[in-house]
């Protein structure tokens, strides 16, 4: 049994994972081969980087150094002031936004966030540490904890995660999660292989030599305590890696064609990739509309700021006149001081003054008691007044989306013929741009939902002189049917006349025939029977003659006639195929001119009623009753 100063191997319950006492893990995205990719390399964001600063427990050197118990150090940044908050708020929404933050974020609500908004804030930002983190169950005890373990310098109690949104409490977790912004963003900088493998000189883009060291010590380790014994493929291995940092270019050749394999899936990769040119322009149209709103917001400001400044003036000039009464009143009381000082007051006149300067405190405190009422009434009265314009403004906003999608919406749409159906509340500004909904828009819209009904009616109509004029299409195309019925018959009839014309042709031909060869033989005889008798002979040679010419006459008359049934039979069976072909033809164009006149129709009828539905269904109207059917 060999023996060995390394630590034991120790099996775990499975008998699958090895453990030691000191063994170090090897981390799961590094590969063993010299292509192997930096855990915190420049390459952004397009994996969670796995930087080991999770661990760290020394508090940052940017905070200076301490001793002693870290809970009692006090934080030197001015979190409570109010350019830092703002330049914290900046630097979150401006990394939050580049690196695809899934939630809507602004800096007003950052500026008094709720529970909610900061841990996911907080699950984003640490998942750049810990892919696919969530937040537990107890984040009060989690978050703290997590901060503590990442080198955070200050204590983070639970009473500050459970007020998170409160104005004493928010500086301190902003600060804290400015602090881990900026401990992702130095992590995702940092390559962890020019830090633990510089390369020399002459190695120039060689893997260095001290990292495939250290790989292959890793792996082997490993394997040993898998309970491996041979190490045969991992020497022959890192051979091969030294012979390709030592052989040149030629030795490289297999490193660079794995290189051009992994390039290649990664080009493939970003180029199966979505388009995100049509969500930027998408987004740019809403930015758009956005910048819009806002704009009409600031002219809607400028005038409340304008109201409000005048309201100030005349504020500022009874507090000028009050001032002056105020002046006056003072002037009247050394007055009546002076007159106090100098006369002579009998007891009864004193005590009648004491009773009416009571009188007079009492009235004071109930009036003061009263305005105090009356304050409390106008602030409740502001904040429903203040509720109910928030209500306007999300049923306006609301209103205004429902007309933009019917097309009402700027004037220049489609649907909207010229006139502002825009609703912009107005609260009192008085501001010129405001448009009377219940006077303008109101009756515009009546109107266009009587208009829509009866373009709806005209559909319909238009539908059912649609469906007549397709039946009488359909009753002709019946009626071209029957007439090439009948003209199909009558082919057929012509053709087995033809047929018969033809038997009857041949027939008389074969009779002819069987004639000549009668005669021819008659002529024989009569040659033999010439010495006999030439008369004879004469006679029959005529005789011969006269039939020889007469079947010559037949023959060609027969041949004429055959001829000409020929050409009969071919001309009226090109005329029968063509007549054919022509009503086929204009049943096929009939037909597919009815079916799309048809389809057209039905569209155009669909298109109207589901416009006519969208629009009662998002302004509140009744159904109609061509709904219905």
């Amino acid at each position: 049994m060999r023996k060995s100063t390394i630590p034991l191997r120790v099996r775990s319950g499975d008998g699958n994972v090895p453990s030691a006492g000191t063994s170090r893990r090897s981390n799961g995205n590094r590969l063993s081969s010299g292509n192997r990719m930096s855990a915190g390399g420049s390459s952004g964001f397009g994996r969670r980087s796995t930087v080991g600063f999770v661990t760290k427990k020394r508090p940052s050197s940017g905070y200076g150094r301490h001793y002693g118990h870290p809970e009692h150090m006090k934080d030197p940044r001015p979190t409570s002031d109010k350019a830092y908050k703002e330049e914290s708020i900046r630097m979150l929404i401006e990394f939050l936004s580049e690196k695809g933050y899934p939630h809507p974020i602004s800096s007003k609500n950052l500026h008094s966030p709720q529970s909610r908004d900061f841990y996911r804030m907080f699950e984003f930002l640490y998942s750049f540490a810990e892919p696919n983190y969530k937040v537990g169950p107890k984040p009060e005890e989690e978050i703290p904890m997590i901060f503590k373990q990442l080198g955070y310098p200050f204590t983070i109690s639970k009473s500050n995660m459970f007020t998170i949104g409160s104005p004493h409490t928010w500086p301190i977790l902003l600060a804290a999660l400015r602090f881990l912004l900026k401990s992702i963003k130095f992590a995702c900088q940092l390559d962890l292989d020019q830090v633990l493998f510089p390369a020399k000189d002459d190695e120039f883009e060689a893997v260095p030599e001290s990292k495939l060291t250290f790989n292959y010590v890793e792996q082997a380790y490993g394997e040993f305590l898998s309970g491996s014994d041979n190490f045969d493929a991992l020497e022959e291995q890192l051979s091969a890696q030294l012979r390709v940092n030592t052989s040149g270019m030629r030795g490289g050749l297999e490193h660079l064609a794995s290189e051009n394999v992994r390039l290649s899936q990664e080009l493939e990769s970003l180029e199966n990739e979505p388009d995100r040119l049509a969500e930027l322009r998408q987004k740019t149209q809403i930015l758009a509309s956005d910048e819009q709103r806002f704009s009409s917001y600031l002219i809607d400001l400028d005038s409340h700021k304008r109201q409000q400044e005048g309201r100030y003036r005349e504020v500022e000039e009874e507090h000028q006149a009050l001032e002056l009464e105020y002046q006056a009143i003072l002037e009247r009381n050394k007055q009546m001081k002076h007159k106090l000082e100098t006369q002579e007051l009998s007891s009864s006149d004193v005590e009648r003054i004491n009773m009416t300067r009571l009188e007079l405190q009492r009235q004071t405190q109930g009036m003061e008691r009263e305005i105090n009422g009356l304050d409390s009434q106008v602030w409740d009265l502001e904040m429903n007044v203040g509720k109910i314009q928030q209500n306007t403004e999300a049923k306006c906003l609301e209103y205004n989306k429902t007309a933009q999608m019917l097309k009402l919406i700027p004037p220049s749409a489609e649907n909207a013929h010229g006139r502002d159906y825009e609703m912009r509340p107005d609260f009192g500004n008085s501001r010129s741009g405001a448009i009377d909904f219940i006077g303008s828009i109101k009756p515009a819209l009546l109107q266009m939902k009587k208009q829509c009904n009866e373009n709806v009616h005209e559909a319909e109509t238009r539908k059912i002189t649609e469906i007549e004029s397709l039946d009488q299409i359909t009753e002709m195309v019946n009626d071209k049917k029957d007439e090439v019925a009948m003209l199909d018959s009558k082919l057929k009839r012509v053709e087995s006349e033809l047929e018969c014309k033809k038997e009857v042709n041949s027939h008389e031909f074969q009779k002819v025939q069987t004639e000549m060869d009668s005669v021819q033989m008659e002529t024989a005889e009569l040659k033999k029977k010439r010495e006999d008798s030439k008369r004879e002979i004469q006679e029959l040679t005529v005789k011969l003659k006269e039939a020889q010419k007469e079947s010559e006459l037949k023959k060609i008359e027969m041949a004429n006639e055959k001829n000409n049934y020929n050409t009969f039979l071919f001309e009226a069976t090109k005329l029968v195929v063509d007549h054919k072909t022509k009503i086929q033809a204009g049943i096929q164009k009939l037909h597919q001119e009815a079916k799309e006149h048809c389809e057209e129709t039905e569209r155009q009828y669909q298109q109207y009623m589901e416009e006519s539905r969208e629009m009662r269904k998002h302004h509140g109207m009744p159904p109609s009753e061509s709904d219905s059917t």
